[in-house]
């Protein structure tokens, strides 16, 4: 019986210490999501919001300090609001970090990561997380939680 435990116990502990291994579907998934989130960031960088939003459902929520915020055209009023101030450009330059991205089955997926605003008044940077779906249109994000 003592046998038995410590083969037991020998077997789980290398079951836990074994590396995940991701399938070239979920690393294709990462590749794809990441780099929408530059374009996404290199397009808010132009000033361009309209690039910015694209990778956005319209039915996309966003969840952030100020509370919820219900579709396309409301996020983009928050966004014009908060970040472009009337101007043409936004008052903050934009990038993402640490960037991870894991499949929730075959028609949706999670991506979470930090956002860094530099220059203008204050630099900001925080975490977020990215529900993204798989549509027609390809993948896009059905809902942002970013604080």
């Amino acid at each position: 019986m003592r046998r038995l435990c410590t083969v037991a116990f020998v077997l789980l502990l290398a079951g836990c210490t074994a590396q995940v291994r991701r399938t070239p579907a979920a690393a294709e998934l990462e590749r794809r999501i990441v780099l929408a989130l530059e374009v996404s960031a290199a397009e808010w960088n132009r000033g361009d919001l309209e690039g910015f939003l694209a990778p956005y459902s319209d039915s996309a929520t966003f969840v952030g300090s100020a509370g919820l915020v219900r579709g396309k055209a409301q996020l983009r009023e928050t966004y014009q609001r908060s970040y472009w101030r009337g101007g043409a450009r936004p008052t903050q330059t934009l990038r993402f970090r640490d960037i991870e991205v894991r499949p929730l089955g075959t028609n949706y997926a999670l991506a979470v990561g930090r956002y860094v605003l530099t220059g203008g008044e204050r630099p900001q940077s925080g975490w977020f997380s990215l529900t993204w779906v798989r549509t027609r249109d390809g993948w896009r994000i059905l809902h942002d939680h970013s604080s």
